[in-house]
């Protein structure tokens, strides 16, 4: 499958023809500045693509990683946009904030994100640029996260990429599934590799090496890896060495590649999207149904529907069939047939029911409108840690949550600090303790949660 790239950095302009596949491989390539030259470019290698994937490759684009509460991926936009300022020190009328879920821990109530902020008239020039050349945007992605998306290759290990172009530098670090620094660094010199400041490149490395070693008792980064044109990075790779203990890689990559195009493998594959949303200035923010990986996901949402839609006319149709043959033969047939016969088609009707009660759910949930998950993430605090649920049923007006006591002694107090607890909440109409036996005899109890109406305040 080919590929359009083109990558906007603040000296120049490239524009890349891929064929991916397994590997990578770069057809053509050449540095432009006008859109006579991307056209010029397509032409030489009759290419009709329409389509093309910008990559803002811009130091000035800022990067980092947040943890917070697992969230619907409805409220993550008005989180992100609530919260930018204690993110980025930034005049947020000149950036644009997107973000991306990098991993979501529902057990540890955790959920990890990337959030970037990118210059709003860089992605207005890419934008305009790439319209001039007659061509449609279909992602706009930034180098800082291609980095990170190379670390987080090394599979759950610390990892840090470091990249060397022209006059600048740049460095990502990755612990596990988030990202630990993300830095641009000037470098002196004119890009030539006889004339760059290797030292400084290697003094602002090591500084950031050392700082992770600080920020987590001692541990050093598992693996380093440096992308670039292969003199200066087999050179900085020789300076590294002489006082770092890790391993360090000029590039791990297959494929046919030169080490300055490394940066190509971080773009995200569709299997690793979680919630269906990318960091792509192309779609900020969760307009989900817009992007193209958010589009499959609806499509097979979709397939899903039709499926069940035909397994109940299915169902329906069978037992037609199941009445036709038994009217027909039924004075042929033995009454044990008979009795089998009412058997299957009783159950094809309950696995009709079945299919309908989840149509009914997922059609609920889809329409629901209540944090649920908020109020779960409540009930879960309040609950000692002697106190267990067996079940929980969830409907409109409120939980029904049968509890079970892991200690027997001490039951009446538990049970009656979980109550207090779940009142202090304020979500949930009061309960009463009046169920409590006094003797520390309990071993289940059920407490029916009824949602306060929102005229109460809440």
């Amino acid at each position: 499958m080919k590929e359009l790239i083109i990558r906007f950095s603040n000296e120049s302009k490239e524009i890349l023809l891929l064929r991916k596949g397994r590997t990578i491989e770069i057809l053509d390539s050449q540095d432009i500045t006008s859109p006579e030259d991307v056209r010029f470019f397509l032409e030489r290698n009759s290419c009709n693509l329409k389509k093309v994937t910008a990559i803002l490759d811009d130091e000035n684009t800022v990067v980092k990683g947040v943890t917070t509460p697992v969230m619907k991926p409805r409220d993550i936009e008005g989180f992100v946009r609530t919260n930018a300022s204690e993110y980025f020190a930034l005049d947020h009328g000149d950036y644009s904030v997107d973000y991306r879920v990098i991993s979501r821990e529902k057990q540890n109530n955790e959920m990890t994100m990337i959030l970037a902020a990118a210059r709003r008239e860089s992605i207005r020039g890419i934008r305009n640029f790439i319209e001039l050349c007659s061509l449609k945007v279909e992602h706009i992605f930034t180098m800082q996260e291609l980095m990170m998306n190379l670390g987080f290759a090394a599979k759950g290990k610390s990892a840090a990429i470091v990249r060397i172009s022209s006059s600048k530098a740049s460095i990502a670090i990755v612990r596990g599934n988030s990202l630990f620094l993300q830095a641009s660094f000037e470098q002196e010199g004119s890009g030539e590799s006889e004339s760059i400041d290797f030292h400084s490149i290697t003094e602002n490395i090591m500084y950031y090496l050392n700082f992770y070693s600080k920020q987590n008792f001692g541990e050093t980064v598992a693996m380093l890896e440096i992308i670039g044109d292969s003199d200066p990075a087999e050179r900085v790779r020789a300076s590294i060495e002489l006082s770092y203990d890790g391993s360090i890689l000029i590039s791990e990559h297959s494929g046919k590649l030169k080490q300055k195009d490394v940066y190509l493998y971080g773009i995200q594959k569709e299997s690793e999207v979680i919630l269906g949303k990318q960091l792509d200035y192309a779609y900020p923010g969760s307009r989900c149904q817009s992007t193209p990986f958010c589009r499959t996901m609806l499509h097979r949402i979709a397939a899903m529907t039709m499926l069940t839609l035909l397994l109940q006319v299915g169902l329906l149709g069978m037992e037609s069939i199941l009445r036709s043959r038994l009217e027909l033969k039924t004075a042929q047939v033995s009454s044990s047939e008979v009795i089998a016969a009412e058997a299957a088609l009783a159950a094809l009707k309950e696995k009709a029911a079945a299919l309908e009660g989840k149509i009914m759910v997922i059609e609920y949930l889809k329409n629901e409108d209540y944090d649920l998950v908020g109020k779960l993430h409540l009930i879960q605090k309040s609950i000692p840690s002697t106190i267990g649920i067996d079940s929980i049923a969830i409907d409109r007006t409120g939980m029904d949550i049968e509890f079970r006591m892991r200690e027997i002694q001490g039951s009446t107090l538990d049970a009656a600090r979980l109550v207090l607890a779940i009142n202090d909440t304020g979500v949930f109409e009061p309960l009463q303790l009046s169920f409590l036996e006094m003797d520390d005899s309990i071993e289940t109890f059920r407490l029916e949660l009824k949602y306060r109406e929102a005229t109460d305040g809440q």
